[in-house]
């Protein structure tokens, strides 16, 4: 089989799929022929530019980028070009007939709303990482005399190593544009980020009013959900205006100031960036990024572009009419960030686009995705093997659009990209399961990163000096013959791929008691149990972090620190931590490491006030954490869990419990328990009276419930678990002549004794209402089954705690 034909050249670019696409552009991805880089090839219709007169935005966009040179900023390429030993710098933009083309860094870590979308909120460290970064980019634009005018969420974009990229110049401002009175004076922009000044309409200054959207972003990182929304857009306007919003409670003080003081309605006393700089909570951690700066930047050669002149145009070669081919090495590509990692996610997420493969004929996908899309409201478009589905209903943000191609892997084997390529993104994760759902039953249907996987499977157990499998070529699904030199290159990929995210370091956390502390079990989440260390509140931990860099590697780092951390994790809010306890110890300063280095830590007469717990829905535990921080890379990180217990003393005051269940004329029992505050090794001790019986009992249960509630309001989680059930009799302690209608042989003064142990049941103290997030109560319940199988039932709460031990 031969090599794929290229789809599509433009200049020195091959041209792939398309990764993005708006109104006036697509953004598809390429590479350079001649070095082999991965590129993002921003296309622009000319004649959709004049018509809807949008030259001038591109124009000031492009100028725009050439001006901004910002590690957080996505770049435009620069290509380097040699005449006569003379060297010029040519930028990435070109121009066809009929094409704009603008060439861009390729950011491969997606957009930071996808990440808030997908994970809820984010921890304050991890927002103010982000936050730190975008005020760092913000405060150079507006240096170099350039405004965004649209910063939110959708235009922030991940590198590999989770790193900010500010895009999407398209409104922004340069200073040339700000009229006499100082001010800029077109209304733009998003509306829910869009600060009070700007729709006024009165003229505003492009810093305050960039600064105010950067509030509202930190707003939407720490909680998740946006500070300013309405339905209705004069409401919506009114909120903004008079800066309306709450800041939710698990905020710490120093986030909601700064919020607050950002969110400023009032743009002549609104925080300035530099005020910003030396905020408290802005300054923790914060390490600006250190770059060169280059030299000035022409602006002149922006119209070539735009000129029909023959040698300002590049040379399109026309795309085939059949499925894009694909070989292995761009199936492996399209793992966001080359990172296998994500290809073991076992639940499949929709996000902005999605994924998955087929052995089924183009022509049948294309037939199952438009039977499934029209009755939801779709108009289905069709060209080559490309989709288009537009829903004829508006949304919130007009119509959504879905863009759908169709890749060849092998010529039994395709791959569907979907992507949202209009309208509003929720309403994409809301309809997509249902247009997919119908291509779930097509033979073979497997999402993408299962092919890959196979691929890296059959290729890591095969060693490239054994003669290749003859089966191999039909497994790894090339659309190119599979020759040995192939093979070892994508051998050479993967080997790269599973050492190349690996830290430079190891990172061990050892307490200095370890071996002679007790050691207790703790259940991780991947469903083993662990050995850790048992402490109680009050306790000193002391230990040492051990860092050893890889031979030959050194390790650059702007401070190393430890946190002892107490936190509360919610199950239907997973990667959101709730700290209750916070401590932290420096430990390095900022340097590099070349060779093993062991570091002392001490944290005394540490408060824990609850004891660990791993429930149904919640998680509430204590570890220590090592931060390793790293610019432009991500940080190391290693977690230590240990476990508190904390104990109590036998109660001053522990009062009986007494229950009665009664029927009129049928049923009088009462219940008698001597207390109703248990340790967790203790006995429960009663009699149970019955007082009149007339009816016919067939058993009697004692039961232990445990029962667990989550969150609040609308989103309040309740688990109930029977833990221990213990017969109390079979059938009613009534005389072998009972007769229903003689009230006087009923038994009276009859009883039965009940000692129930609790050590054999895995219980925990109760927890009541632990930081507004959870609670675990216990319950003794009775329940009598009469012969028409009519359950009657007592419950009654009990405290459970862990008795302090005797010395």
């Amino acid at each position: 089989m031969s090599q794929p034909k290229i789809k599509r050249r433009v200049g020195r670019y091959e041209v792939g799929r398309t990764i993005g696409e708006g109104t006036f552009a697509k953004v598809k991805f390429a590479r350079n022929s001649e070095t082999g880089e991965p590129v993002a090839l921003k296309i622009l219709d000319k004649e959709k530019v004049l018509k809807h007169k949008m030259a001038e935005q591109i124009k000031r966009e492009i100028e725009t980028m050439k001006l901004i040179k910002h590690p957080n900023v996505v770049r435009l390429y620069e290509v380097p070009l040699f005449v006569f030993s003379v060297y010029y710098k040519l930028y990435a933009v070109m121009g066809s007939k009929t094409k704009i083309f603008i060439v861009l860094e390729f950011v491969t870590g997606g957009e930071l709303f996808d990440k808030i979308v997908n994970h809820g909120r984010m921890r304050e460290d991890e927002a103010r990482r982000y936050f730190q970064q975008l005020i760092n980019v913000v405060d150079y634009c507006h240096s170099r005399g350039v405004f965004h005018r649209d910063l939110k969420p959708e235009n922030l974009l991940l590198d590999a190593y989770g790193n900010l990229k500010v895009s999407d110049f398209g409104l922004s401002a340069l200073s040339q544009q700000v009229r006499d009175d100082g001010l800029l004076h077109t209304t733009c922009g998003t509306p829910n980020y869009v600060a009070p000044e700007v729709l006024n309409d009165r003229g505003y200054d492009g810093t305050t009013a960039d600064l105010w959207s950067c509030g509202v972003i930190l707003f939407v990182l720490l909680a998740g959900y946006l500070p300013f929304d309405d339905s209705n857009v004069m409401n919506l306007y009114k909120k903004i205006s008079a800066a309306e919003f709450t800041c939710p409670p698990w905020l710490s003080f120093g986030a909601m100031k700064l919020i607050t003081r950002i969110l400023d309605p009032n743009p002549m006393t609104r925080i300035t960036i530099p005020e910003i700089l030396v905020d408290e909570w802005f300054k923790k951690g914060y390490k600006p990024p250190v770059f060169e700066e280059k030299e000035d930047t022409n602006l002149d050669d922006v119209e070539a572009v735009f000129k029909d002149s023959e040698e300002h145009h590049v040379t399109e070669k026309k795309e085939e009419e059949q499925p894009t081919a694909m070989n292995a090495f761009e199936l492996i590509s399209m793992s966001k960030g080359l990172n296998l990692g994500n290809l073991f996610d076992g639940e499949q997420e929709f996000k902005r686009e999605t994924r998955f493969t087929s052995r089924c004929p183009a022509n049948e996908i294309i037939h199952k995705i438009e039977e499934a899309a029209k009755p939801l409201g779709f108009d289905v478009h069709k060209k080559n093997y490309k989709m288009r589905l537009e829903n004829v209903k508006a949304g919130r943000k007009g119509n959504l659009n879905v863009a759908t191609e169709i890749f060849q892997v092998a010529p039994s084997l395709h791959m569907v990209e979907v992507r949202k390529a209009k309208g509003d993104t929720l309403e994409f994760h809301k309809y997509i399961p249902a247009v997919l759902g119908a291509t779930f039953f097509l033979p073979n249907f497997k999402p993408s990163r299962f092919y890959v996987l196979e691929l890296a499977q059959v290729l890591s157990s095969t060693s490239t000096r054994n003669p290749m499998p003859p089966s191999l070529g039909s497994r790894l699904g090339c659309c190119c013959a599979v020759s040995r030199r192939n093979f070892n290159c994508i051998h050479m990929i993967l080997n790269f791929l599973a050492g190349a995210f690996k830290p430079p370091c190891s990172v061990s956390i050892i307490f200095a008691d370890g071996r002679a502390r007790k050691q207790v079990p703790l259940k991780k989440e991947n469903g083993q149990t662990v050995m850790v260390p048992l402490f109680q509140s009050q306790e000193n931990i002391v230990g040492e972090v051990v860092i050893e860099p890889v031979q030959g590697k050194k390790v650059e780092h702007n401070g190393v620190k430890i946190e002892l951390l107490g936190q509360i994790e919610l199950y239907f809010d997973r990667g959101n931590y709730y700290d209750f306890t916070s401590l932290v110890r420096e430990l390095d300063v900022p340097g590099e490491l070349y060779e093993r280095k062991t570091y002392p830590f001490e944290f005394s007469c540490v408060e824990m006030p609850y004891e660990t717990y791993n429930g149904v829905n919640v998680r509430l535990r204590y570890i220590l954490k090592v931060t390793i921080s790293r610019n432009y890379v991500s940080n190391i990180v290693e977690n230590q869990d240990f476990v508190v217990h904390n104990y109590t003393p036998l109660p001053s005051i522990n009062n009986s419990i007494k229950m009665e269940v009664g029927i009129e004329d049928c049923l009088h029992i009462e219940f008698e328990y001597s207390k109703s505050k248990y340790h967790l090794k203790d006995v429960i001790v009663g009699k149970i009276y019955f007082l009149l019986v007339r009816i016919k009992i067939k058993n009697m249960e004692l039961e232990i419930r445990r029962r667990e509630s989550t969150g609040s309001g609308a989103n309040t989680y309740v688990e109930t678990e029977t833990l221990a059930k213990f017969e109390l009799m079979d059938g009613a302690p009534v005389r072998e002549d009972y007769n229903t209608d003689a009230i006087t042989d009923a038994l009276t003064g009859e009883s039965i004794p009940v000692r129930l142990f609790l050590s054999p049941y895995e219980l925990t103290p109760t927890y009541r209402n632990i930081n507004n997030k959870f609670s675990v109560k216990y319950y003794l319940n009775l329940v009598l089954v009469d012969e028409e199988d009519r359950r009657y039932f007592k419950q009654q709460e009990i405290t459970v705690y862990r008795l302090l031990p005797t010395p």
